[in-house]
């Protein structure tokens, strides 16, 4: 019987042991004073050790190698009840929660605890690139507000906030935003100016760039993103002037609209290695700028049109101007005060003041050519006499 009573204790432990062992989740007992009892086959992979190697040892000397038991290992030990204590764990590149309880005798003495280690390494990464996304779409959603409510775009200020926002993103410690110039191709870099200026002892140093070099020129020319964590060695770098802020890490983007070059954004010396992901949260900032850069050039043409008529207009005998529907004059040239006596901003004041003065016997004539003017398409072509202010 007492053999009988052994070998059913020795199978059970031995079924007790393979229903561990197909278990993915590394899994193991420990005594009082931290040594393994067991462990299932995940643990001793885990471990990369022999499992009589394993048996006997303090398991933070073996895997996970902490140096000192876990924080919730010694929780679960110290309650009576068998109540399960958790953590995460970092090892390495990968990530475990660590879930502990702790068995007790009827009198309440420790007799072993168990760990199972649970690798959450892809769920955490998961959610650490949701954030991620999350704080990218947060930050365009605020450059894309501004530049939608922004009554007028400075470049500088746009330079800045893109810039503020790319350092950020990617634990960059410098960095610059600039532009090309649509009338001499070169860069201009607005934010030279702030943080970096003053470190950088370059002589003769500037914010525009009339020719390209090194990472950040091979970046304009090719029209292609890089980013190096040895930018000393890499052979697209051409070295760093004398005086320059020292250079661990690059990263830079070119900010396109279609195959034209409208800018650049450049990263340096992350709190890491750049990798693809902060390569991609920067091309998603050049797109904004490039955006920003193309409306600001626009508003520049339509400015400058702007002003050629108005000088035009304005330097021409005849009276210009416009007017809607409801007959508010939205532009008249300043030559109206020389033929009806009144001011530009007297008739901008008065919608009514054109009609008002119209002499009696054209005024029903004047109206149904201006009637017909906005009903059917027809010139609005006539003679009528006005009275004028004096």
């Amino acid at each position: 019987d007492l053999e009988a009573g052994r070998k059913k204790i020795e199978q059970a432990h031995q079924e007790w042991m393979a229903a561990l062992d197909v278990v993915n989740d590394p899994i193991f007992l420990h005594d009082k004073q931290f040594r393994i009892l067991r462990c299932n086959k995940a643990y001793q992979q885990c471990a990369g050790m022999p499992f009589e190697q394993i048996i006997g040892q303090p398991y933070y000397e073996v895997f996970p190698k902490t140096g000192t038991p876990l924080p919730c290992c010694l929780r679960a030990m110290e309650k009576a009840e068998e109540e399960e204590e958790e953590e995460e764990v970092a090892v390495g590149g990968a990530i475990y929660r660590s879930r502990t309880f702790s068995v007790h005798d009827e009198q309440g003495v420790h007799l072993y605890s168990v760990h199972i280690l649970e690798d959450i390494t892809a769920s955490r990464r998961a959610e650490q690139e949701q954030h991620r996304n999350a704080a990218v779409d947060a930050a365009l959603a605020g450059l894309s507000q501004y530049f939608l409510s922004a009554p007028q775009l400075v470049i500088e200020d746009v330079s800045a906030r893109v810039l503020d926002v790319a350092r950020q993103l990617t634990g960059s410690e410098f960095g610059y935003v600039g532009y090309i110039d649509a009338d001499t191709g070169f860069l201009i870099s607005p934010t030279l100016t702030r943080d970096i200026w003053d470190q950088c002892g370059v002589a003769g140093k500037s914010i525009v760039f009339e020719k390209w070099g090194g990472l950040w020129g091979w970046v304009l020319t090719h029209k292609k993103s890089l980013f190096s964590n040895a930018p000393s060695t890499d052979p697209r770098s051409g070295g760093t002037p004398k005086g320059h802020i020292p250079i661990k890490r690059f990263l830079s983007t070119p900010a396109l609209a279609g195959e034209e070059l409208m800018g650049q954004v450049s990263l340096a010396n992350a709190d890491h290695d750049y990798t693809d992901r902060d390569m991609a949260v920067v091309e998603r900032l050049a797109d904004f700028y490039a955006i920003v850069v193309q409306r600001v050039r626009s508003e520049k043409v339509l400015h400058e049109s702007e002003e050629k008529f108005r000088s035009l207009v304005h330097n021409i005998p005849d009276v210009v101007w416009t007017t809607d529907q409801g007959r508010k004059t939205t532009f008249i040239s300043d030559n109206v005060e020389n033929i009806y006596g009144y001011t530009p901003g007297e008739i901008y004041a008065d919608p009514d003041l054109w009609f008002g003065r119209i002499h009696l016997d054209d005024i029903d004539g004047l109206r149904k050519a201006f009637s017909d003017l906005f009903t059917t398409n027809r010139q609005f072509d006539i003679e009528y006499r006005y009275q004028r202010k004096d």
